[in-house]
């Protein structure tokens, strides 16, 4: 029968395949031909070839670049000509160029234990068919180690005159993702380039901090202490505020060109039991400003010499301030000590101490 008869005598019918399966298959097809039920039903094989491969994107990657050594990947694959359901497909993936891993279901991984360095992961998809897509591939850097800082100034242990105008002096650097952030803080600032002055305004032991960022989100921070002191200018028997190695002294009395060494220090002077001893300075800041509110103390210790000195301390006082020499000041009484040999601690609040070591000799009578 030809198609237009048989259509004219059943009509015609329609085959609808919702999902094309893989492979030969056997189908059946009832082509209703007229109001009163009348069918006719044909057969026929067909064989259905799939030879499209799917495609896939990742849907979740780490960072470029990136500081952990376990990133995230998540993809998603679809086989375009709808013959392998998403659920069916499967994937395999590779590291660094490595051998592809075995064939599975899975759509995540978390990869392990990374290096330093660019990675490059890979992940292929296959249909039921066989079909093998191209390999979505994703290059990212690793780095785990923060930026390198070097600070020059303020120098870590280094001392400072009180007031003085220092410029910092320090730099960041990250060799592997790149700078992202660097900047400087000290007591009073933050937000600081280097070349900007640091902060000297007051005596004391101080805090110098660089913080850097790399773009990898890698974070260093490094810390120097400084101390910021007093210009201490002695006041004593060559006339007050003379530069100390100048011809001033701490002392009323001194040994021109100094005692020499006894035991681990420098004799400065030689008094008499019953002497009334002075001892005198000014302090100043950088820009010769004097300081009349400072506090300084003065600690007597007997000094026992020997292969291993030993002290023994005897008292303790203050100095007072007269403003009208602008001198720091103390008078100690002699009487009742024994002979022998004496250290004077100076104490300034900025945190230094000077030693004076003196010489005390039977008085005559």
């Amino acid at each position: 029968m030809a198609r237009s008869e048989a259509e004219n005598a059943f009509g015609s019918g329609e085959l609808i395949l919702e999902k094309a399966i893989i492979g030969p298959r056997h189908v059946e097809m009832q082509v209703f031909a007229d109001i009163h039920g009348n069918v006719i039903t044909c057969s026929f094989d067909v064989t259905v070839n799939d030879v499209e491969p799917p495609t896939m994107a990742f849907t979740t990657t780490p960072p470029e670049p990136d500081n952990d050594a376990t990133p995230y990947f998540e993809w998603l694959a679809t086989d375009n000509n709808g013959c392998t359901a998403p659920a069916d497909l499967v994937y395999s993936n590779r590291l660094d160029g490595g051998t592809w891993s075995a064939w599975s279901l899975s759509t995540s991984i978390t990869l392990n234990s990374l290096t330093e360095g660019t990675h490059t992961f890979e992940v292929r998809v296959k249909d039921e068919a066989g079909n093998i897509g191209d390999p979505v591939i994703y290059t990212w850097l690793v780095d785990l180690s923060g930026p390198e800082i070097t600070i020059t100034v303020p120098e870590d242990g280094a001392e400072y005159a009180l007031n003085d105008t220092v410029n910092s002096d320090w730099i960041a650097v990250d060799a592997l993702s790149g700078l992202d952030t660097a900047s400087a803080s000290d007591d009073v600032s933050t937000e600081m380039a280097s070349g900007e002055p640091f902060y000297t305004g007051a005596p004391g032991l101080h805090n110098f901090t660089v913080t850097a960022t790399d773009l990898a989100g890698n974070t260093t921070t490094e810390t120097i202490t400084y101390r910021v002191v007093y210009t201490v200018l002695p006041g004593g028997a060559a006339g007050g505020g003379g530069a100390e190695g100048e011809g001033g002294t701490f002392l009323d009395k001194s040994i021109a060109g100094g005692g020499g060494a006894v035991g681990i220090t420098t004799l400065e002077a030689v008094y008499t039991v019953g002497d009334v001893i002075r001892a005198s300075f000014s302090l100043t800041d950088a820009e010769g400003n004097n300081i009349p509110e400072a506090v300084v103390s003065c600690t007597l210790v007997k000094v026992t010499l020997g292969e291993e000195e030993v002290y023994d301390v005897l008292n303790l006082w203050g100095f007072n301030y007269d403003a009208d020499t602008e001198l720091y000041s103390l008078d100690i009484a002699t009487e009742g000590l024994a002979p022998g040999t004496y250290d004077f601690w100076l104490g300034f609040d900025d945190g230094t101490q000077k030693r004076l070591r003196i010489q005390l000799e039977e008085g005559e009578g």
